[in-house]
């Protein structure tokens, strides 16, 4: 402890006897270091930038933390030294790092340096800050500058700063100035002339750290101790007797107007009256606080040579063995008349707290139970105390034990009560007991469930008594009876541990369940993990004494309730405090709540006892800042413009973003929605990565908002807008132009079509012209010279040998044919009786004219409809007129030939069958033959009809010509025969 000089000493008592003394209480810091990521130790500076990242540096590089990870850079990633002293950013996207080596400019993606070659002083930078104007300074081992954007500008020449080791920077909005901490005092810049203020400090005139306090006044620390400014200087600010604080390493004045102070051995919090002390951790490196910094949240950042620290407020305190409470695991809570807190203990008896310290009540003083679970005060101001082993009554001095053996139903008393009568009511082991004119009255519990403890008490509005137990379920005792209380909301638990009254007479159940609403018989509803309590596991109730808040107690924190929200709106608005808000003793016990008159609260715990000061509670009103960190395209990492347009199949896209509370991490929630696909947010969850596979084509913009640790929504959102494009086959101006070559191509296969239209009917009209030529050449060749001439003859030799009569018919007859030949080669197809007609006076004529050289047959199949069935015209003639010339009349008589018709299938087959020399034996004869001048044209004629009449109706005639031969070999004639297609 060092020395003070009288005029210090005498000032400090005054202080002191003013109630400006330090007070010494345990506060939960919440510790940052290796194990959680950070790559240091040693934390030199620390600084929050406008997304909401925390960055720290310190001896191992520079840290970025976004509430989840910590993200490190070093000079592998192209940090100028891995001693970085100090951070600040410039509001647009940047970060100066000030390290051993130089000056960095991060931005986000690649480090630039500066140092001595681009104008600065020194290139070991001590000090950067951004007033503002956005003009960054710059403090070095060898003087200031700042940065004008283009270049560095240097200041102090004249005054001797230019070569003085900078060790502090602070701006003075208020004043538009700037004041330079050095280790030869203090200068202030006004923007036009520098003013030196020499520090007259005990140990050294060196500045450490410079904040202006909630009054306005400039303070700086030092090496042994702060000094604010006055009209004559400097002014040492004289501390209470006791308080030996050592060098000053860091100054911060918060919203609230305290200035805290990083020292030596730990955190003091100066409100312009008083000093606190905070112990940050009971390492000596953790007490050695190097800088302070307050985030966006109002939490208090600690850089330590332990690591990196969060401090909340002071909101909740902790009380254990370092505070005389030698026995931590706490039950009852209750504040008698005379104001002493008295704290039931598991093993160590009762305490009661004065607010300084505490004392103990055991055996050796007379109280009897080693186990407190409750405390009651009677109307006279005497304390009932209930534990294991026996029911106590302290009138301030002394104790009156009630055990079995004076009346107490058993030594186990788990609860205690007043009614409305003023009779105290006592919960034990299956037995439910009343205390009235000295002397008590006991009634058990129903025999299946004698074995069960009665752990809370409760009376309604008509007096009647409300019993929970565990594991035997909850009554409603009433004039000596229990009567169950049974609901099927509350069917899920039979186990009771807490029960309390709210201020319309209400009464709650605190459940392994969560918390059940029992009003006017019945129970109305229900508080769950469901609707934000931190678990089910309910040990303790407590209505507030305005009755606006209810307090559950859990093995997971403690939960507040807005009671009088939810009676007037129904809405269960829930609050959540753990080990990360400051309760540190996690898990609730019994009957461990009590609050005091001014609102705060204490809890009792397994691992201490707790208070919450909702004066000092730092609420977390700050919304959380929300970035999209990142986006993956198919699963990798890509680099995206905002409003970019992707190709139709690159649609399959994922969002990492953060929502930044650094209050609580574990608390933040998010809700997500894509515009253009999605129309409705989607639900609260933590999970902070989306992906969306498959997207159509259209334009869509990813929004994003998050929650901060007390469930408070941002209002803006972070987007990132983007567009699919549509693939062409599905783009306007590709159907335009498949429309545009479809009226092409159609123009131009109508156009082919009309030309091949045009082509078949010319060539179908060629083809008609060709078979009308035939007919008219089978026509000639019906009627062919040698034909008529013979049929003439034959007429003339009638008529020379007086035969009249024969050659009349004969004429008539051969009148008869012609007619018939003229009028079927009209048609194209004629019947099947019209082909038969002709054929019959053909061969009659034949017949005649060779004089019975052969005879013939002609046969129509009884199946054949010959006035229905049609058959080509002029078609069978020749054949006939080949097998006479031909085949028969080389024969020196004899001769027949067979005409047939008759069905096949769908095929008409007409066969002409004669006996004649055959076709070889004709053809030797027509070679030896010198005649020449009839030539048979018939058959050549009839072939090309054949294929004239397939392609042109594209049918299928055929014809299959057989030489008939004996068993010699020898032949016997030729067989035709025409196959025509029906229909």
């Amino acid at each position: 402890m060092f020395s003070v000089t009288p005029f210090r000493f005498y000032f400090s008592l005054a202080l002191l006897l003013l109630g400006g003394a330090l007070r010494a209480q345990t506060f939960h810091f919440r510790n940052f270091s290796a194990d959680a990521g950070l790559p240091f130790v040693q934390v030199f500076t620390i600084h929050q930038d406008e997304k909401g990242y925390l960055w720290t540096g310190g001896y191992g590089g520079l840290s970025r933390y976004d509430g989840r990870r910590f993200l490190n850079y070093s000079p592998r990633n192209g940090l100028a030294n891995h001693f970085v002293s100090c951070v600040t950013s410039d509001g647009e996207g940047k970060l100066w790092i000030g390290t051993i080596k130089g000056l960095n400019v991060f931005d986000g993606k690649s480090f630039r340096l500066y140092n001595s070659k681009n104008g600065l002083p020194d290139d070991n930078v001590n000090q950067v800050i951004m007033d503002q104007h956005k003009m960054i300074w710059v403090g070095t081992n060898r003087g200031l500058v700042s940065w004008n954007g283009k270049t560095f500008q240097t200041y102090g020449r004249s005054e001797g700063l230019e070569n003085e080791k900078i060790t502090a920077l602070y701006e003075d909005r208020e004043a538009a100035s700037i004041w330079i901490g050095t280790t030869n005092g203090a200068y202030l810049f006004d923007g036009k002339k520098m003013v030196y203020f020499p520090v007259s400090a005990v140990l050294s005139n060196a500045v450490t750290a410079i904040t202006k306090d909630k009054s306005g006044t400039i303070v700086i620390g030092t090496a042994d101790g702060i000094y604010k400014k006055d009209t004559r200087g400097f002014t040492l600010i004289l501390t209470p007797s006791g308080i030996n604080m050592p060098a000053v390493n860091a100054l911060l004045t918060d919203r609230k107007g305290v200035t805290w102070i990083g020292a030596g051995d730990g955190l003091y919090a100066y409100d312009g009256t008083t000093f606190t002390y905070y112990k940050p951790s009971r390492d000596e490196n953790g007490r050695n606080v190097r800088s302070l910094f307050e985030d966006y949240e109002g939490n208090l950042w600690l850089g330590t040579f332990s690591g990196l620290y969060r401090f909340r407020g002071p909101g909740f305190s902790a009380y254990g063995v370092h505070d005389g409470l030698f026995n931590t695991f706490i039950y009852g809570i209750y504040r008698d008349r005379n104001n002493l807190l008295w704290v039931g203990t598991s093993s160590g008896g009762a305490y009661t707290y004065d607010g300084k310290q505490f004392k103990q009540y055991a055996r050796r003083e007379g109280l009897p139970a080693d186990q407190v679970n409750c405390f009651l005060e009677d109307e006279t101001g005497a304390l009932w105390i209930g534990g294991v082993g026996a029911l106590a009554h302290f009138n301030g001095s002394t104790f009156t034990t009630y055990t079995t053996a004076n009346g107490l139903a058993n030594d186990s008393v788990n609860c205690l009560m007043r009614d409305k009568k003023g009779r105290l009511w006592i919960g034990s082991n299956h037995v439910l007991s009343v205390f009235e004119n000295n002397r008590f009255t006991h009634y058990s519990l129903p025999p299946s469930h004698q074995r069960i403890g009665i752990f809370c008490l409760a009376e309604d509005r008509d007096g009647s008594i409300c019993v929970g137990t565990y594991l035997g379920g909850i009554y409603r005792f009433s004039n000596g009876q229990f009567t169950p209380i049974v609901d099927n909301k509350s069917k899920k638990t039979d186990s009771y541990l807490a029960m309390v009254k709210d201020n319309a007479g209400r009464i709650l159940f605190g459940t392994l369940d969560g918390v059940y609403v029992y009003e006017n018989g019945k129970i109305t509803d229900h508080f769950g993990e469901e609707n934000g309590l931190s678990s089910n596991l309910v040990y303790s109730l407590m209505v507030s004494r305005n009755g606006r808040q209810l307090w559950v107690g859990t093995n997971q924190g403690i939960n507040r309730i807005s009671w009088d929200k939810y009676i007037r709106t129904g809405e269960k608005e829930i609050q959540s405090f753990g080990k990360e808000e400051g309760f540190s003793g996690v898990e609730c016990n019994g009957g461990g709540f009590y609050e005091d008159a001014d609102g705060s609260c204490w809890f009792g715990t397994v691992n201490g006892l707790i208070r919450f000061d909702p004066q000092q509670w730092n609420s977390d009103t700050a919304l959380a800042r929300t970035s999209i960190t990142n986006i993956r395209l198919f699963y990798k990492d890509t680099l995206f413009e905002n409003n970019s347009r992707l190709p139709w199949d690159e649609n399959n896209l994922s969002f990492e973003y953060i929502g930044i509370s650094l209050a609580n991490p574990a608390k933040v929630r998010y809700q997500y929605m894509l515009e253009g696909y999605e129309k409705n947010w989607s639900l609260p969850s933590d999970n902070n990565i989306t992906t969306y596979s498959s997207l159509p084509p259209g334009k869509y913009t990813f929004r994003v908002k998050t929650c901060n640790s007390e469930g408070r929504w941002s209002v803006m959102p972070a987007t990132f807008a983007f567009e699919i494009r549509t693939p062409f086959w599905r783009q306007l101006w590709f159907w335009l132009v498949l429309l545009s070559a479809s009226v092409a191509l159609l123009f131009i296969i109508i156009r082919v079509r009309i030309a091949n239209i045009r082509k078949r009917e010319r060539h179908e009209a060629q083809i008609r012209v060709e078979v009308a030529m035939n007919q008219l050449k089978a026509l000639r060749a019906q009627m062919n010279p040698h034909f008529v001439f013979n049929s003439m003859n034959s007429i003339q030799h009638f008529i020379i040998n007086n035969n009249t009569q024969e050659a009349g018919r004969y004429l008539n007859k051969f009148a008869r044919l012609i007619r018939l030949i003229l009028y079927n080669s009209e048609k194209a197809n004629i019947t099947v009786r019209e082909e038969v007609d002709l054929m019959r006076l053909y061969l009659e004529l034949e017949s005649l004219r060779f004089e019975g050289k052969f005879t013939y047959e002609m046969n129509i199949a009884p199946d054949v409809d010959i006035d229905y069935f049609e058959i080509p015209s002029m078609l069978l003639q020749p054949y006939v007129e080949n097998a006479i010339l031909h085949g028969l009349m080389p024969l020196n008589g004899g001769g027949r030939l067979l005409f047939d018709i008759r069905l096949q299938g769908e095929m008409l087959v007409c066969t002409i069958e004669d006996n004649g020399i055959g076709r070889k034996k004709a053809r030797e004869m027509r070679q030896l033959s010198l005649k020449k001048d009839h030539k048979s044209l018939g058959m050549r004629i009839t072939q090309d009809r054949l294929e004239i009449i397939n392609r042109l109706h594209h049918s299928n005639l055929t014809l299959n010509i057989t030489d008939l031969e004996n068993e010699a070999g020898e032949a016997t004639g030729t067989r035709v025969e025409v196959f025509i297609p029906l229909g």
